[in-house]
């Protein structure tokens, strides 16, 4: 008679445990066994403007809205992605540390992506004419939650304008050359 008293307590302790390990992202494998019990959040891009453009470079602010539909928080451990403009491949940064998103919440995060001087020019010499830039941004996130984690991909295509001083000055030189000449 104890010892079936004994299994009921200790069934349901060992199922804990092994739930709580399972949301720990040191453990590999074990880690992603919780993961069909949560949903994968929605992303939506929320769009794309150049912050600063300075002698070192431009920067990229990407926003990405994201929805959590989990009755409990989840945290992005990790984002990776990959962006090119005006078809110029350029070297991923770092896209910050991580970061919680509340139960059934939404969030926009925002990735600065510094273009350097490298490739700035040729960035800018592909689209001085349409005065825009042209971007591919293709990532991948670390999702994880006390039940697991999971990888959600996300791709977003589109075309962001550039600041109208840097066109401004642009037309300006060649009217001034052609009332020289």
């Amino acid at each position: 008679m104890r010892s079936f008293a004994d299994r009921r307590v200790l069934i349901p302790l060992a199922a804990l445990l092994l739930l709580a390990l399972s949301g720990c992202d040191r453990l590999g494998p074990l880690g992603r066994l919780g993961a069909p019990f949560f949903d994968r959040p929605t992303l939506h891009f929320d769009g794309a403007e150049v912050s600063d453009v300075s002698l070192k470079g431009l920067t990229l602010s990407l926003r990405v809205r994201i929805h959590n539909p989990n009755p409990f928080r989840i945290t992005i451990r990790e984002w990776r992605y990959q962006l090119s403009l005006n078809g110029v491949e350029i070297p991923a940064g770092p896209s910050g540390g991580p970061r919680e998103i509340g139960a059934r919440s939404e969030q926009v995060i925002t990735i600065p992506v510094e273009v350097g001087f490298g490739n700035f020019v040729e960035v800018i010499q592909r689209g001085m004419n349409r005065m825009a830039l042209s971007y591919d941004f293709r990532s991948s996130l670390e999702v994880g939650s006390w039940l697991g984690s999971k990888a959600v991909p996300f791709e977003a295509t589109g075309e962001v304008s550039l600041p109208a001083e840097m066109g401004r000055k642009q037309r300006e030189n060649p009217g001034d050359e052609e009332e020289h000449t």
